[in-house]
């Protein structure tokens, strides 16, 4: 993978930034497959960029515009992506282990499948987003907004939830969206899947509908209410 300086990068962006602005000695930047890694991209313009398959671990893509990127299968391990937009964005396969995206717009950005892991998205817009399995295991959601956004099979083992917006067909109380418990503010180390349901009786201990799911899933869930069984006898 070629390694591309931060001068070259800001070369091909200026004449990327003609291209948007319709000058004919704009040329539409193409950096797919190439090792931006650590670089300074932070309040860039790269709306419609393709940077796809490209190493952007650790770069800083602070405040920056991320409109309709291309960014499918690229690595963007601990990028720094607070305040950045990127509606329209294409994530697909992308990874973003330990991203901080604090406050990132991703409105109605399609995330399915792509790993969060231990991600902060902090009081980031969620709204109308597709997180369907997405790898959201320890992730950091705290007044994250998720009004409409899609969270069948998503991984949320450990995730923060304190104060996060949720759609409506996801029960604050439930014992599959890790224990988000009504007036408890601290991280709850289990669960599994998200699965939509249509009823959940008090504190997520019996299922009241269980059409939708398989036998393997109420088979989990079954689980899951025997742990949040003890948890709720703890006594600290």
């Amino acid at each position: 993978m070629k390694k591309i300086s931060q001068e070259d990068l800001t070369n091909i962006l200026i004449k990327h930034n003609e291209w948007l602005s319709g000058s004919l000695s704009g040329v539409k930047a193409d950096l797919s497959k190439l090792d931006l890694s650590e670089l300074n991209l932070s309040y860039g313009n790269l709306k419609e960029v393709n940077l796809s398959m490209s190493n952007l671990k650790r770069a800083n893509l602070c405040h920056a515009n991320l409109m309709r990127v291309n960014l499918i299968q690229s690595d963007l391990t601990e990028a720094r992506l607070s305040c950045a937009c990127l509606i329209g964005a294409d994530l697909t396969e992308s990874c973003l282990i330990n991203g901080i995206l604090y406050k990132a717009d991703l409105s109605g950005v399609n995330l399915s499948g792509v790993i969060l892991r231990k991600s902060d998205l902090s009081e980031a817009n969620l709204i109308n987003s597709n997180l369907s399995g997405a790898n959201l295991i320890e992730a950091n959601l705290s007044w994250a907004n998720l009004t409409g956004a899609n969270l069948n099979g998503a991984y949320l083992n450990g995730a923060y939830v304190y104060k996060t917006t949720l759609p409506k067909q996801y029960k604050i109380i439930n014992s599959v969206f890790p224990i988000l418990a009504d007036k408890i503010d601290k991280t709850i180390k289990i669960g599994c899947r998200c699965y939509s349901v249509k009823k959940w009786e008090k504190f997520g201990l019996d299922i009241a509908d269980t059409e939708s799911l398989t036998n393997e899933q109420i088979e989990i869930l079954k689980d899951d209410i025997e742990m949040l069984k003890i948890w709720m006898n703890r006594k600290d």
